[in-house]
């Protein structure tokens, strides 16, 4: 990748970020891992938890936390 599709992307990430944590909708931004990487205030405020608890967090690894049924981590 050269420097100015580094540049690029890098501005894309960071301009997607701050759009998902100034939304007013639930909206979550998931990487190439399936972690989560922003997460919207709306998200937050339904799960009752801070984005810094969701932020590089999988669904699975959430679900454990949450110490639900295992029917409903398989959701």
């Amino acid at each position: 990748m050269n420097v100015l599709k580094a540049v690029a992307a890098s501005d894309f990430k960071c301009d997607f970020q701050h759009l998902v944590s100034q939304t007013i909708e639930i909206m979550a931004c998931y990487g190439s891992d399936c972690r989560y990487r922003a997460v919207s205030p709306a998200l937050t405020e339904i799960l009752q938890c801070s984005a810094e608890t969701l932020v590089g967090k999988t669904d699975s690894a959430l679900a454990q936390m949450a110490d639900q049924p295992a029917d409903l981590r398989a959701y």
